[in-house]
């Protein structure tokens, strides 16, 4: 008999993602007091590094380009909603699909990858 996928309310979600946020900042806090015994700085120093780093990403000036670029913006954005519409053609609704690929897996996940760069040139092109 196969293994049926188990439910859980809603209410997890907040639950879960707090733990995962404080399981991380607990690794990046020790690797922090790791790299500061290699360097033999204080221990105290390595271990509030995810903290600095936050508050130095912060401050930091934004990289802006010298003027927008329209025609990445365009590209970008039309490009989205393009393959938005390319990726719901293999997506299987009940019984029911708008074209049944053999390879649509393969199809998702590569128009997927596209995804990437078209949300890189609608961020980039109106220079921000």
């Amino acid at each position: 008999m196969p293994d049926l996928p188990v439910t859980v309310s809603a209410a997890w979600a907040p639950l879960a993602a707090a733990l995962l946020g404080m399981l991380a900042l607990g690794a990046a806090a020790l690797d922090g007091a790791i790299s500061a015994r290699t360097a033999q700085l204080p221990r105290s120093r390595g271990a509030t590094r995810p903290m600095d780093e936050a508050a130095r990403l912060v401050r930091q000036r934004r990289r802006t380009t010298v003027a927008a670029d329209t025609l990445l913006w365009r590209i970008g954005a039309t490009g989205l909603v393009l393959a938005a519409l390319l990726m719901v053609v293999v997506v299987p609704l009940g019984r029911w699909t708008l074209l049944d690929l053999d390879v649509g897996v393969v199809w998702f996940n590569a128009v997927d990858v596209v995804v990437w760069a078209l949300v890189w040139l609608a961020g980039w092109g109106p220079n921000s």
